[in-house]
């Protein structure tokens, strides 16, 4: 039952639809190159145009808002590979074109701008935009008093060697949450098919593991963080038409801060800091970060039962699929102090294998079972839907000697396929993460909820 509907009368395709932080606020993007805002109307139970412009020279792909405590900003991006600020002037007269004005734009990028989107509030006033030419990038305002001046303060380079328009378009989103040691943001790739995790680390993004390797592009993805669960949630949408859900789980080390007054032991005690040194209290006799119980890692069983991470010292690391990695003594040397304390050194960030390819993750039931400290075995249970093994490939990616410490977890927990098997265009979770929605080229949008037998079920569906 429709509660209410009005018509956004674009001229052309629309392609996004964003409500601000309140939920009393929405904005539209279309081919037509325009930028609609409505407003709710608590009186009459309706949405009412605020104002309406033409914004970019082509078509206008993703739209953001951002967080009201910097005020009432809305972002663009196109195809005419800009993206573009704009800021409410309240004074202006509703409706006269002249209500939203353009405080900057930006045109670092070499190819199509399909994905924006703001930062954590937390994190400053900071924008992320992904390109087709294979960059992420952050962008900042110079003063934070002056929202006219952007400049790029970080960047991911997704894959080597670039990309152009006709890879296809990249989709990016962040990790919301404040308990995390550092801020990460998954990036969904066409041109490689695969979703990646990038950390910020020391003001600088370093790849941090794999969630999964498809046989189609990725066409949008979504990241819950982990409110009330141990693990985080990640949902994609491809052009198979199927929705994939993930859960991941990350075993963090303790960050230890050399200006702090206090540390905790080896043994979980709070000490005030006295003469010692710090290298000697951040790492006990087995090499592990501080915080980390040693008998968890002790053949590679840890405490709540679940397999933990032995690395071996040398030799090959056998994947799932027959293929080989060579694993250097120093990529698996988890106490290696250039690597650890919550820094990304130049080891351990990628597993290669034989063929010269990134070792990445089957996203299925991913659980590191290292059958003997000599041969490092993994294994894996079985692959999913669309997987696809053809340039040898397949396994467990694990993050060696970085601030992960131990290892990430990654289990596929969902396949829905109920959109005729036509391309996903969006998905989006709430805030929470207990529910998401869905659209694709099938005309419906769908609303996914978990059930009590755990199993993800449709709830409702906007056709």
């Amino acid at each position: 039952m429709a509660i209410g509907e009005f018509r956004i009368e674009h001229n052309d395709l629309i392609h996004d639809i964003e409500y601000n932080y309140y939920g009393n606020r929405m904005a539209t993007c279309s081919s037509d190159k325009r930028i609609k805002v409505y407003d709710w109307d608590e009186e009459t139970d309706s949405w009412l145009l605020n104002d309406f412009w033409r914004a970019h020279d082509s078509s206008v792909l993703s739209i953001c808002w951002c967080h009201p405590e910097y005020g009432q900003i809305i972002a663009s991006c196109s195809l005419d590979r800009t993206v573009k600020i704009w800021v409410e002037q309240p004074n202006q007269i509703k409706n006269s074109g002249l209500r939203w004005m353009l405080a900057a734009t930006l045109t670092e990028s070499l190819a199509s701008v399909h994905s924006i989107s703001f930062g954590p509030e937390y994190l400053g006033l900071m924008l992320g935009a992904a390109s087709s030419d294979g960059e992420v990038r952050i962008y900042s305002p110079n003063e934070s008093i002056n929202i006219q001046s952007w400049s790029v303060s970080s960047q991911i380079d997704a894959f080597a060697g670039g990309a152009k328009d006709s890879n296809g378009p990249m989709c990016i989103s962040w990790c919301r949450s404040r308990f995390i040691p550092y801020q990460m943001m998954a990036v969904g790739c066409s041109k490689t098919k695969s979703i990646q995790v990038f950390c910020l680390v020391k003001n600088q993004w370093a790849f941090g593991f794999n969630v999964a390797k498809l046989s189609e592009e990725v066409t949008s993805v979504s990241w819950a963080p982990q409110m009330g669960r141990p693990y985080h949630i990640i949902c994609c949408g491809s052009t198979d038409g199927i929705v994939r859900i993930y859960y991941v789980w990350i075993k963090y080390r303790e960050p230890v801060s050399t200006e702090s007054l206090f540390y905790r032991d080896i043994n979980g005690e709070i000490k005030q800091r006295g003469m010692e040194s710090f290298e000697e209290e951040e790492f006990d006799s087995e090499g592990f970060g501080v915080g980390f119980n040693n008998e968890e890692h002790k053949g590679g069983q840890s405490s709540d039962g679940n397999k933990g991470f032995n690395p071996p010292t040398s030799g090959n690391n056998v994947l799932g699929d027959g293929q080989e990695t060579k694993i250097s003594s120093q990529a698996v040397s988890v106490g290696n102090r250039a690597n650890s304390g919550g820094s990304f050194g130049q080891q351990g960030l990628k597993s290669k294998s034989s063929l010269g390819n990134e070792v990445v993750n089957s996203g299925v039931n991913v659980d590191i079972n290292v059958a003997s400290s000599n041969t490092g075995s993994v294994k894996m249970s079985s692959y999913p839907i669309g997987y696809s093994s053809d340039d040898g490939v397949g396994g467990v990616q694990t993050i060696l000697g970085t601030g992960f410490g131990e290892s990430v977890r990654v289990e596929l927990v969902a396949e829905l396929d109920n959109h005729g098997k036509m391309p996903i265009r969006r998905v989006k979770w709430n805030a929470t993460g207990s529910l998401f929605v869905s659209c694709g080229d099938d005309g419906t949008t769908k609303l996914w909820q978990k059930d009590l037998n755990d199993k993800w079920v449709c709830k409702g569906q906007i056709s």
